[in-house]
């Protein structure tokens, strides 16, 4: 079976190392962006997660516009 590309609009969960692929930083980032509660997670048989729309949120939330 084929692993579905990150963006793909069937891929809903992203794991870390995705996630920090997705904010283009490390993983120690991602850890800290959840310790601060600027990125929500959730867990799933005991593995961490982050929802694509969490990653859309936090970027949208994090942009800025220059004057």
């Amino acid at each position: 079976m084929p692993q579905e590309e990150p963006s793909s609009p069937l891929r809903k969960l992203l794991t870390i190392p995705e996630a920090a692929a997705a904010l283009r930083v490390g993983r120690t980032t991602v850890y800290e962006l959840f310790k601060t509660g600027l990125l929500g997670s959730l867990q799933v048989a005991g593995r961490r997660f982050v929802p694509v729309t969490e990653i859309d949120r936090f970027i949208a939330e994090h942009t800025q516009v220059s004057a």
